[in-house]
């Protein structure tokens, strides 16, 4: 089961790569190519990032519990969501009008700024339940999330994010009521129960 839910995770990456997001990673790549040119996208991103700090904070750490953690994330997954929200694929109208005027760089800059940040401890959530969470996590996550969460390229590190977000967000997947891109996300969601979402919740929450 696990082998047929990666492959097709594989296959939708490999489909929804435009020829604009594939200029996009060109663009990274090339500004991780030396330290020099890192430091600067970072310290361009960090400049260029400011109004994104209004919600997901200073260093990326989010000021609201229903809000992303950004610091930490891989830079491919945020590239690639940035480009998705200027695009239209995500919807979120303050995402939608801030990514839509960003040029090539900018989104470059500011993904490199963010994955380069710390991520804080989270307040322990619900810790009763942790160990239940993790048992979850082990079997139906950490296939595409890796062992620690930490998730790798267009994978979401999804370690140490705010629990409210981390409930709402597999909530949302998990519901028909919310219109999401069909996905191979989706129909894990959909096999959990609302006490395995809030057991994942806190799982996560613990780690680093």
């Amino acid at each position: 089961m696990l082998k047929i839910l990666f492959a097709a995770l594989s296959l939708f990456i490999a489909q929804t790569v435009s020829a604009n997001e594939q200029q996009l990673i060109d663009a990274l790549t090339k500004a991780q190519q030396d330290t020099e040119s890192s430091a600067e996208a970072i310290q361009q991103g960090s400049s260029r990032a400011f109004i994104c700090k209004y919600c997901h904070g200073e260093d990326g750490n989010s000021k609201k519990s229903t809000i992303p953690n950004l610091a930490g994330q891989n830079p491919v997954y945020l590239l690639r969501q940035i480009e998705m929200f200027s695009n239209g694929q995500r919807n979120n109208k303050t995402m939608n009008e801030i990514a839509r005027v960003l040029t090539l760089q900018d989104k470059v800059n500011i993904a490199l700024f963010y994955s380069s940040q710390q991520v804080t401890e989270q307040t322990p959530y619900r810790p009763e339940l942790v160990a239940e969470g993790k048992q979850l996590f082990e079997t139906r996550c950490f296939f595409c999330h890796g062992r620690d969460a930490h998730g790798k390229e267009e994978l979401p590190r999804i370690a140490s994010q705010p629990a409210d977000y981390v409930v709402n967000t597999l909530s949302s997947y998990s519901s028909s009521l919310v219109k999401r891109v069909e996905t191979p996300m989706s129909r894990v969601a959909r096999t959990l129960e609302k006490d395995e979402i809030q057991a994942l919740a806190a799982y996560l929450t613990s780690l680093e």
